[in-house]
Order: structure tokens, then C-alpha cells, then sequence
């Protein structure tokens, strides 16, 4: 299993980028908080399913600008055509119509980005992130054979070598058998043996 390669991390940069600069023309704060909630939550989980649903949320999101985008833009070349629909003057309609185009044209570039840049950047290696993490950092543990030192259960921290010494304490007096000592030691070091 490989990790997640460095150029995914160059297209995540870029396009976090283009994001940012879209932010000024068409409204990309919604896709930058979805981008950002995305990358926080995988990397939180291990889990690239969370970036997926950002992405597909970023998709549609850029999908209906287009779409909005080019029937204002539509709208504003086929107001000078009809003076009973025309409330000001030519050249603001194609002005407008002008900057309404260059918004559709950057929703549909971002669309395309998310769709086939970014997404297929990370979804191939979901077992890598799953095994390694979002910045392929941190090694998950807790895995057989893996143990860490402190864990939780029921909200409650508590070390691996605390319970066993008192698992091992309660063996010596006698209060359990040895086959209950060997089964919470198995649990506690999480293997199945």
C-alpha cells in the first residue's frame, strides 16, 4: 500500500488557490468552507469519504452558479433586443452580460476542477489514508497487534500497562482464573491469539 503522493497535495494546494481567487468573483466562500470542512474531517478520520461529499457538495454548488450565470448572462443580451424588458441602458447590458459570462465560465471551470482534478487526486487512495492519515503523518493505531499506551473506553482514559498490572495483581490473589487474566490481556493489547 502506497501513500498518498505528493503531486495530490500540489493539486490540493492549487486548487485551494483557484478557490480563494473565486471567492471575489463568484461567490467561492460556500466552496472553500466545504473544501475546508472536507479536509478537516478526513483528516480527523482517516476516513476520504468525508473530502468526497465536500467535493460532490462543490460540484453542485458550482453546477447551479453556471446555470443561474448564464441565464442572467442570456437575459442581458436579449434585453436590448426588447424595449419592453430593457431597464437600462445598452451598454450596461452588455457589460453586464460580459461579466455574467466570465462568472459561468469560472463555475464551469471550477466544476471541472473539483470533478476531474481534485476528487480523483485522493479517492484512489482511501486505504492509504485510512491507513496513514489525510497528510499521511500519523500511522492509525489500535490496529492487532498495534497497541497504543493510553486508551478509552466509555469516555474513560485509562493506560494498557495500569490495567494489566492489575489484572495481574488480581491473578496472583487468586480473584480470577488465569484464563480470564489471558482474555482481558487480549483485550487490552487488541489481539485475537
Amino acid at each position: 500500500m502506497t501513500k498518498v503522493p505528493s503531486s495530490s497535495y500540489l493539486i490540493l494546494l492549487f486548487y485551494f488557490i483557484l478557490t480563494a481567487a473565486a471567492c471575489l468573483v463568484i461567490g467561492g466562500i460556500i466552496p472553500m468552507i466545504a473544501l475546508l470542512f472536507g479536509i478537516f474531517m478526513s483528516g480527523r478520520s482517516g476516513d476520504v469519504a468525508h473530502l468526497a461529499s465536500s467535493g460532490r457538495m462543490i460540484t453542485i454548488y458550482y453546477a447551479i452558479i453556471a446555470v443561474i450565470c448564464v441565464l442572467v448572462s442570456l437575459g442581458h443580451i436579449a434585453a436590448p433586443l426588447n424595449e419592453s424588458i430593457q431597464v437600462m441602458p445598452s451598454y450596461e447590458h452588455e457589460e453586464s452580460a460580459i461579466g455574467f459570462g466570465i462568472a459561468a465560465a469560472l463555475s464551469i471551470s471550477g466544476w471541472s476542477l473539483t470533478r476531474f482534478m481534485l476528487l480523483p487526486a485522493f479517492l484512489p487512495y482511501e486505504e492509504a489514508i485510512a491507513t496513514h492519515g489525510f497528510w499521511g503523518r500519523n500511522a492509525k493505531h489500535n490496529k492487532a497487534g498495534d497497541p497504543s499506551i493510553i486508551r478509552t473506553e466509555n469516555f474513560r482514559p485509562f493506560s494498557v500497562a495500569d490495567e494489566l498490572l492489575k489484572w495481574s495483581q488480581l491473578r496472583d490473589s487468586g480473584t480470577v482464573s488465569a484464563e480470564e487474566f489471558e482474555a482481558a490481556r487480549r483485550k487490552l493489547l487488541g489481539t485475537s491469539e
